[in-house]
């Protein structure tokens, strides 16, 4: 005997705005432990100014340690840009928003911002000019 999927469908339930808020928290947090850990305690430590014994008990429920905003911060710009997404897509969500892909820049926009990066390093005017054969623009 075959089932009809038709037949009596289950919708997804809903729990709630609680049970919302909780499950992308976690799934926010899952990915704030990838990125921690994919960078390592030590330099997690460094970059945060926490304890490097503190640091993994943040992670852990229940522990009675939590994670500061300002290192959720930190601990996002030392992660890779799927990491960076999947930390900050549940918190998005939850307050209404969408992530898109970045828009890619044009030609003209990375050769201005590889030659306002280049300036401000040191002797980073001689290298430009060097490297432009003392054309400017």
């Amino acid at each position: 005997m075959t089932r009809n999927p038709q037949r009596n469908p289950q919708q997804p339930l809903d729990f709630g705005q609680a049970y919302r808020c909780e499950q992308r928290f976690k799934d926010s947090m899952l990915a704030l432990e990838d990125a921690y850990a994919s960078a390592g305690n030590l330099v997690v430590a460094g970059a945060t100014g926490i304890d490097k014994g503190d640091l993994p008990r943040m992670f852990e429920p229940g522990s009675g340690r939590h994670l500061r905003y300002k290192a959720v911060f930190v601990i996002g710009g030392l992660a890779s840009m799927e990491l960076r997404r999947k930390a900050l897509a549940p918190l998005a969500a939850h307050w209404g928003f969408g992530l898109c892909a970045p828009t890619p820049l044009s030609d003209k926009e990375r050769a201005e911002r590889l030659e306002q990066t280049m300036r401000a390093m040191p002797m980073g005017d001689q290298l430009v000019d060097h490297a432009l054969g003392g054309h400017r623009r």
